[in-house]
């Protein structure tokens, strides 16, 4: 297996195994090829998996807890289970503790290559409604690890990957997760209270009713970037004006405050971030999606730890602005405010803030939905790594 220091064309990153040859890990595979597949010699209180014999590549969606569990998009496999204790660079794992911020933020934001380990069984019938959850047994950054089988062979290895299995389960059949009532909705900005704090009006309403969002500034992103890391010269005001038209992840409130029923987990304006990006759960009450069909027969939902506290004190905040308000709620205007009211002025907004050109309008219609646990893979998605399988396939027609 090549090493971090050889040249991207020489990773092996891929074998001539499709995708769907997925071999059981059991006692009784004696005869494979230790070059060609993963085996585990299975353990009593160690449930065993499938392993793929092709690499595959994702990105971090959203993590999960403080003790570095979280869940991967891949364009091969749809969502898989990780842990940041197992990502490998320069054949050494990441040390994340000893990381700043900036530094933790910017490895996570990088493509990973991972092993990926199934699991099929009733017990995942809470994750998927085909009762399989999909894990990377090990990730790196760059080439493989040398001696990636000996690291998922060790019994205290497969240990750990048993217990982020068993967190991730304990914590949806408690339901110590979020569920998001709308989902990339679409919104328009009518103003704002403070700062901080501002209101949208929801423009796809299931109620067929004048429906208001709080936000806070902290869950804005701003074409893919999150706005309170940004340095920006101009008032929020300015820069995400009233009028504007946005898209949003929000959550009930459970009641109605001067007609504002919802908090918006996440306010994307301009092109959409990767992550985060909620997940796809059997069964629940349902969310509403402008973008994936209306009323879904799942529910999404966001897992990390700590959101629910980190959205009751928003809308306290918001309560306690409103309680010396009088009547409906007030907007602080500037006079030399901006205001968006048609097309031509949102145009020239996006030429002035867009940090990239856009390539023709955006997609119509229901969007594929793929941020799920499901036997089914992403369709029309592709891999970073597959122009070197490409290049592999070309040498040997030479």
């Amino acid at each position: 297996m090549a090493s971090h220091g050889s040249s991207d064309s020489s990773c092996n990153l891929s074998n001539e195994a499709s995708e769907e040859s997925i071999i059981y890990i059991s006692d009784t595979e004696e005869n494979f090829d230790d070059q060609d597949v993963l085996v585990q010699e299975p353990r009593d209180d160690i449930k065993p998996g499938y392993v793929c014999p092709d690499f595959k590549s994702g990105f971090v969606k959203e993590l999960i807890d403080s003790d570095g569990i979280g869940i991967l998009y891949s364009h091969q496999c749809g969502l898989a289970l990780f842990n940041v204790n197992d990502v490998f660079e320069n054949n050494r794992r990441v040390d994340f503790a000893s990381m700043s911020p900036e530094q933790r933020r910017q490895t996570l934001s990088a493509e990973f290559g991972f092993v990926e380990v199934r699991f099929e069984g009733m017990e995942y019938q809470a994750i998927s409604s085909d009762c399989i959850l999909r894990q990377a047994g090990l990730l790196w950054i760059g080439c493989p690890p040398d001696h990636l089988q000996r690291y998922l062979r060790s019994d205290e290895h497969r240990a750990a990957l048993q217990r982020d299995r068993q967190i991730l389960l304990e914590k949806i059949q408690n339901r110590e997760i979020m569920n998001v009532d709308l989902v990339r909705t679409r919104g328009k900005i009518v103003g704002y209270l403070t700062n901080d704090l501002g209101i949208i009006e929801c423009c796809d309403n299931p109620q067929n009713r004048r429906t208001f969002v709080l936000f806070h500034v902290t869950d804005i992103f701003f074409f893919r970037s999150l706005y309170a890391l940004e340095r920006h010269d101009e008032r929020l005001q300015d820069k995400i004006p009233v009028g504007l038209i946005v898209f949003f992840d929000a959550v009930s409130i459970g009641q109605d405050v001067k007609g504002v029923c919802y908090y918006a987990c996440g306010v994307f304006v301009g092109a959409w971030p990767r992550s985060p990006h909620p997940t796809s759960l059997p069964g629940g009450p349902g969310s509403h999606s402008s973008c994936y069909g209306r009323q879904l027969s799942q529910t999404f939902y966001y897992l990390r730890t700590g959101l629910k506290e980190s959205i009751d004190r928003r809308v306290k905040l918001f309560s306690d602005t409103c309680s010396s308000m009088q009547g409906p709620l007030h907007y602080h205007f500037s006079q030399d405010g901006k205001v968006i009211r048609n097309t031509r002025e949102h145009s020239l907004w996006r030429e002035e803030n867009a940090p990239f050109r856009f390539r023709g309008p955006a997609p119509r219609g229901p969007r594929e939905m793929n941020f799920l646990f499901s036997r089914k893979t992403p369709s029309g998605e592709v891999s970073q790594f597959s122009h070197i399988k490409a290049e592999k396939v070309k040498q040997e027609k030479n």
